[in-house]
């Protein structure tokens, strides 16, 4: 893990001349992420997941794991984040575990994600 937090971090933001974010994504990882299993607190530890409900969780979703994603934060701003976990809850509601491209590790609900798939987003 300590590898894709050092690509997440090296891939900081870029300003533009016209002011607008310019997203620089990195490769997706090919490690340090859950497919196909709920995390364990063992996997948060190991920097393999973001969170664990501790068998709370129903089961994985059937998404692509890695994938692009952008979080709206708490001010609302969009967030470029790589989704390394994606768990659905008993009362229904899918939780998503992703850093962001400076390591800050997130956990958010669908109304909080925009996923963009597995094939790196084009930079505007």
């Amino acid at each position: 893990m300590n590898a894709l937090f050092a690509a997440l971090v090296a891939f900081a933001l870029l300003v533009s001349l016209s002011g607008a974010a310019v997203i620089s994504w990195p490769g997706l990882p090919g490690s340090g992420f859950l497919s196909r299993r709920v995390a364990t607190p063992a996997d948060v530890e190991a920097g393999n997941a973001v969170f664990s409900k501790e068998g709370v969780s129903e089961r994985p979703l059937d998404i692509a794991i890695p994938q692009y994603a952008l979080w709206t934060d708490e001010k609302g701003e969009k967030q470029p984040v790589i989704l390394l976990q994606a768990e659905r809850l008993p009362d229904g509601r899918a939780l998503f575990g992703a850093p962001t491209l400076g390591g800050v590790r997130v956990a958010g609900f669908t109304a909080e994600l925009e996923l963009l798939g597995p094939e790196m987003p084009q930079s505007e």
